[in-house]
């Protein structure tokens, strides 16, 4: 069967089907161009002559139709995900609305007050706080340092510890006492023994005595 296309109201000419098919993948002919159809006596687009299961018209026009359906797919999927999280964002939001309401109801609500013989006793007075005690162990004398073993035999760790070094001197054959004040710079946790070294100021030859003070921090 010959085929008359016509192009902008402009006969182009006459094929048979293979030729026309050939056409068309060659691009000389266009989806856009018309044929003479018999039966209605009418032009109607070569697209609508070709065979849609075989023809290079119908996979274009089948890619066309499958990529607006997927960009259709798009559209809706992302309206309906931005529908959701709005919704979850307004429950959230009434959710939020609601606690505060309900604490503010909770704080403005009057506290009645207890009748007298129902209130409550006072809390009973807390101990005191017991201070560290620190007693002197051993005192080790050397050369230019003294070693002293103090043990924390108190509840409260010590941080610190005030102390007087007694010197013992001969001059002109009699026996002089110096003292000089130090401060021991060591932690002792309750119950726990420690060795601490004092730098000592004199070298006697008679040896030197360790007081602690009576204030401690």
């Amino acid at each position: 069967m010959k085929i008359v296309v016509a192009r902008d109201n402009v006969i182009v000419g006459t094929y048979d089907d293979g030729t026309l098919r050939a056409l068309l993948s060659g691009g000389t002919l266009k989806l856009a161009d018309q044929y003479w159809h018999p039966v209605r006596a009418e032009w109607r687009p070569v697209m609508d002559f070709l065979d849609r299961e075989h023809s290079p018209a119908a996979s274009i026009a089948a890619g066309r139709v499958a990529s607006f359906g997927r960009v259709m797919a798009l559209v809706v999927a992302v309206s309906c995900g931005a529908a959701l999280m709005w919704w979850w964002q307004f429950e959230l939001e009434q959710k939020r609305s609601k606690r505060i309401s309900a604490a503010l109801q909770i704080e403005t609500k009057p506290q009645a007050s207890p009748p007298p013989d129902s209130r409550p006793a006072p809390a009973p007075a807390k101990p005191p706080v017991k201070s560290g005690t620190v007693e002197i162990v051993s005192v080790e004398s050397y050369e230019d340092e003294v070693a002293v073993t103090l043990h924390n035999t108190g509840e409260v760790p010590v941080d610190g510890i005030g102390a007087r070094l007694t010197y013992h001197e001969m001059a002109d054959e009699k026996k002089i006492v110096r003292t000089s004040d130090v401060r021991i710079d060591v932690r002792i946790e309750p119950g726990l023994v420690r060795r601490a070294i004092v730098k000592r100021e004199r070298n006697d030859k008679l040896g030197v005595k360790v007081t602690l003070a009576e204030k401690r921090r």
